[in-house]
């Protein structure tokens, strides 16, 4: 496994434990989150952290998962009536706004960065570098 497939592991790891981390500090600050954003950010936590654990064992699979959750945190939109987002809590946006109809349009930095280096490390991983032996294959 290269150098930026441990780095992007790791970072993943952390990502997940950071999304489920920020949850509990906002219920222990006594705040209550919406229940759309919480069931987000707790399945974005979750798989995070379980697919930053196997990414670190070299699997492949796991890399495509992630690449899957950044994928669907790239973007949102909203209007007076519409809002559509599947953003975790870690983000860097950057937005842009019209005022007739009023509606916007944020763009997740982060997650495009992390779709482009999960994807260059799914594809740089092959059957025989992902993971343990199996069934006798060399």
């Amino acid at each position: 496994m290269s150098k930026l497939a441990k780095v992007i592991a790791w970072l993943a790891l952390l990502h997940g434990v950071a999304t489920l981390l920020i949850i509990a500090t906002v219920y222990l600050k006594g705040q209550k989150l919406p229940t759309a954003a919480l069931v987000i950010w707790s399945t974005l936590g979750t798989v995070g952290l379980v697919a930053g654990i196997w990414s670190i064992k070299a699997e492949r699979w796991a890399f495509w998962v992630l690449f899957l959750i950044y994928l669907i945190q790239i973007a949102d939109y909203w209007t007076p009536n519409l809002f559509i987002s599947f953003m975790g809590p870690i983000s860097v946006k950057f937005g842009w706004g019209w005022y007739s109809p009023p509606s916007h349009v944020n763009l997740n930095l982060l997650a495009i960065a992390g779709c482009i280096f999960t994807l260059v490390c799914a594809r740089g991983l092959t059957t025989r570098s992902s993971g343990p032996l199996r069934r006798g294959v060399a």
